[in-house]
């Protein structure tokens, strides 16, 4: 069925206090990961291009890892609100799967239980399960992009719940299938998982649809606030990509930097559009 505008401004209000509940519980896990010490008793993170240890100021560090999910934490709420004041009177369909994009981001706090195991959560908590937790909202998030980009382009006008529920379903499945090493490297806060080239070229493409689709709506009904946001979701997504992937200082805090202010960018324009109309 088609979600009202009631019912999408409700679903942003509870997404925001679900945030940052969120928000309060990794504040808690920090306390106690600096009260254990244990960034220093984990190995350096390796990058994921390996060249990238030949860059001068491309030096790893635990402690950024740390605070790019931090990040996320403390954003989420923040442009949840922020969305919800520019959108409170308008419909738009595509900024509400933008919104549950931005929303799954609040689940990267998860990967700061990894530092505990196997110390404190591995006769309680499946580690492997809270792995595939990650891996599904991150599915989750660019299926949401690219659905939001479908809504964009009106290919898709109605039963937005169902659509909702069938990526659920999709990124579930897929975050299943996926093999969970419980024994690989856990200083990037997370586990190393099967077919990780494979899911990272998916991951690429679905990006790239997104971007693209944002970009055909503008360029084919000259909407000059289309191609404007296209531009900001190809930047957003690169400092996503920073953000699950650096492992340096540089990069997180460049990914934070092109994150925050491309996203900001892109609802403003989005906004823009549908105040002239």
């Amino acid at each position: 069925m088609p979600m009202t505008l009631a019912a999408r401004n409700k679903t942003l209000i509870t997404g925001i206090i679900f945030s940052f509940l969120f928000l309060i519980g990794i504040g808690i896990v920090v306390f106690f990961i600096f009260a254990d010490n244990l960034l220093a008793n984990k190995p350096l993170p390796e990058p994921f291009f390996q060249w990238v240890h030949r860059l001068p100021f491309y030096k790893p560090s635990n402690m950024s890892i740390l605070i790019s999910i931090v990040f996320f934490a403390f954003f989420v709420p923040s442009l949840l609100a922020y969305t919800y004041l520019l959108f409170e009177k308008t419909h738009a369909i595509e900024i509400s799967f933008f919104a549950l994009f931005i929303f799954t981001l609040s689940f990267e706090g998860l990967r700061l239980l990894f530092p505990f195991y196997p110390l404190r959560i591995s006769r309680f908590i499946s580690i492997a399960g809270i792995a595939r937790i990650v891996i599904f909202f991150r599915f989750l998030a660019i299926l949401s992009l690219l659905t939001s980009s479908l809504f964009a382009n009106r290919i898709m006008t109605r039963e937005t719940t169902a659509i909702g529920f069938l990526i659920c379903c999709v990124a579930f499945s897929i975050a299943h299938a996926l093999p969970v090493n419980t024994y690989g490297n856990t200083s990037v806060f997370f586990f190393s998982y099967g077919y990780e080239w494979s899911t990272t070229i998916v991951f690429a493409i679905l990006c790239l649809l997104s971007v693209i689709s944002y970009y055909l709506i503008g360029k084919i009904k000259d909407i000059k606030e289309y191609k404007l946001a296209a531009l900001a979701l190809l930047v957003l997504l690169s400092g996503y990509a920073l953000l699950l992937t650096g492992v340096s200082w540089f990069a997180i805090i460049f990914g934070i930097v092109l994150f925050a202010s491309s996203s900001i960018f892109f609802i403003k324009k989005i906004h823009e559009f549908y105040l002239w109309q």
